[in-house]
């Protein structure tokens, strides 16, 4: 019996007969056990896409056609699932997380102080909404969490009915959804190709944290703007302007001035004082002191209830530890948790000691490194913030060739990366640290004594051009 197969002259019909077989065995898993297909289906997903365009160059061309074939057709399924969980949304309106977004703008467009709790209730009493309240929101803390200059995403909002407001949001999140997906694919996967923006959307929509980030319709996509922007021009004193942007739109970003402080690039600073004091000026021509004089003096986390530190969505290192030690809150602020405290150092201390001793051609690690701390160690780091970590997950497959990862590895490690990411995406963010650190430390890091070395590395590795 002949088992080889003759890639001219093989029968694709079989192929897609074979594939169908594959589909049902999987959604049968899936329906057996939901969590545990789910996983299994996304990692088979993930893989076999990487495994495709991994493969490409070395397929026949009528295997190529099936390598496209498959691209296509996954995006076209990812996207599928996206838009329903849009429609869903729009049929089944939720009080989190657009209804606090709501809130804001109702309230700042009121002229009334959105720091002062009693304000959301009033408003949120006066609304006609379509659909009843949780008691979880009901009791929850209605206050707005973030800079003052944040509320400028949210004032829009305000003017209008809840419905027409839901649909601009919606809208407008979408336009920065695509955006980002152009970024990344333009300066951040090396290859200009249909096939490979295909690949990146497709990353894109198959991300767990992507779906939660829908479902909730968070604006992690809005934020994801100037972060990828910042991540760009990271050598450029320009980088300023777009870190000072995404610092107010999300405090996750403040650590990120950890990479122009320990590079010393001062230009870059100085941009960032500059782009911020012109922010906070304009915050306080429009809105008046009283916002910022609250915000100094009454810390708006301090109305938090406990339960926003433990909850699932928050997948941050404080949350994961508090859950797995059952903590005591009468006890001091979870924020001097000792475990907390040591960990942190060490996450810290080692980011800082590989991002400064990595060698300027490639920086954008050193970016990444920082950014997966800051989603690491920030309090507040919920699950719809993980497709930050698309851009590395890209720059990882596209753009890294050495000798310590191959790409069946790192298909790997990618793949496990979303598997995980559909269990716990605290654990997935913890194994992407390790992962770029690991490859800082064994390859980027310029070695005196292994000079041939690195030239070496560096004639295989694809440094990104920044038009």
């Amino acid at each position: 019996m002949n088992l080889k197969f003759d890639f001219k002259n093989y029968n694709y019909s079989r192929f897609f007969i074979i594939s169908i077989v594959f589909l049902i065995l999987f959604f049968l898993i899936k329906i057996i056990t939901p969590v545990i297909g789910k996983t299994i289906i996304l990692t088979l997903l993930v893989f076999l896409l990487l495994l495709a365009l991994s493969k490409f160059k070395n397929l026949t061309k009528h295997w190529k056609s099936v390598a496209v074939g498959y691209v296509i057709s996954l995006t076209i399924i990812s996207s599928f699932w996206i838009v329903k969980q849009v429609i869903w949304n729009f049929k089944n309106p939720h009080d989190w997380d657009f209804l606090c977004f709501y809130l804001y703008g109702k309230v700042a467009a009121s002229g009334l102080n959105f720091y002062i709790p009693s304000y959301y209730h009033d408003i949120l009493n006066s609304l006609t909404l379509p659909f009843t309240l949780s008691s979880d929101f009901i009791n929850g803390a209605l206050v707005f969490q973030y800079f003052p200059p944040n509320i400028f995403y949210f004032l829009p909002l305000g003017f209008l009915n809840f419905n027409s407001a839901h649909i601009i949001w919606v809208i407008t999140n979408g336009i920065f959804l695509v955006v980002d997906i152009y970024l990344v694919w333009k300066y951040f996967s090396g290859q200009i190709e249909i096939k490979t923006f295909l690949a990146v959307a497709t990353l894109f929509f198959l991300l767990p944290g992507t779906q939660t980030a829908i479902y909730f319709e968070h604006y992690t996509f809005i934020l994801m703007f100037p972060l990828l922007l910042a991540w760009k021009d990271r050598d450029l004193p320009r980088s300023g302007i777009w870190l000072s942007i995404g610092i107010f739109t999300k405090p996750l970003l403040i650590i990120l001035l950890i990479y122009p402080l320990i590079r010393r690039q001062w230009k870059t600073i100085l941009a960032i004082f500059l782009t911020s004091s012109i922010i906070i000026l304009l915050n306080i021509t429009v809105f008046g002191y009283n916002e910022f004089v609250t915000f100094l003096n009454h810390n708006p986390n301090s109305y938090l209830p406990n339960d926003d530190y433990i909850e699932w969505e928050n997948q941050s290192l404080l949350a994961t530890i508090l859950r797995l030690t059952n903590y005591n809150f009468n006890y001091i602020t979870p924020l001097m948790h000792p475990l907390f405290i040591i960990l942190c150092m060490f996450f810290i201390i080692i980011t800082l000691i590989l991002v400064y001793r990595i060698d300027i051609q490639k920086s954008e690690w050193g970016f990444s490194l920082i950014l997966l701390m800051s989603l690491i160690i920030y309090p507040g780091s919920l699950n719809s913030y993980s497709p930050l970590i698309i851009p590395i997950l890209t720059l990882l497959f596209f753009q890294h060739k050495n000798n310590y990862f191959n790409k069946w590895i790192t298909m790997i490690v990618i793949a496990s990366v979303y598997s995980i990411m559909k269990l716990n995406p605290f654990a997935s963010h913890i194994i992407l640290w390790f992962t770029v650190a690991f490859l800082i430390l064994k390859v980027m890091i310029p070695r005196e004594s292994s000079r041939d070395s690195v030239k070496q590395f560096e004639a295989s590795y694809k440094v990104p051009k920044h038009n």
